[in-house]
């Protein structure tokens, strides 16, 4: 990759003080785009309680590490209210699940629509379900498009 003009990094991991102003400011950037108060001020729990769990839990403590696995740990903190995975596999599989049912949100998708979105646990229909879902976006005009 160095020849085609790209330079190489290493991400060092985060260690506990890292891991906490990365969370304070994961939080700090969410509120700033919220309006209601009530929502800004659970935000200030869900950053505590976060943190706290992350110096107890070993295994949340080691989900926490690099930036990006810390970024999904605080968006599914808020959005599965604080029931968090316990590895890696399971916070993708979360991850990936929570950013397909914003997407179906977002394009106004019926999960009816997909009636083996029920089987989506199951590795064989993970893959129909996502290319069913992802047809049915590609087709759907967005309110940009118009």
């Amino acid at each position: 990759m160095i020849h085609e003009g790209f330079s190489s990094a290493e991400l060092q991991p985060m260690e506990l003080p890292e891991i906490d102003a990365f969370i304070d400011n994961w939080h700090r950037a969410v509120r700033e785009e919220l309006h209601e108060e009530e929502e800004k001020t659970e935000l200030q729990f869900l950053a505590k309680q976060l943190k706290e769990e992350v110096r107890h839990s070993r295994s949340k403590r080691n989900l926490a590490t690099n930036p990006l696995l810390c970024a999904m740990l605080c968006a599914l903190n808020r959005d599965r209210r604080q029931q968090l995975p316990s590895d890696r596999i399971e916070l993708y599989e979360a991850c990936c699940k929570m950013l397909l049912e914003w997407l179906d949100k977002e394009r106004r998708i019926e999960l009816a629509d997909y009636p083996c979105a029920g089987y989506l646990g199951h590795p064989f229909a993970k893959p129909i379900v996502f290319y069913e879902r992802m047809s049915q976006v590609a087709s759907t005009p967005s309110k940009r498009s118009l």
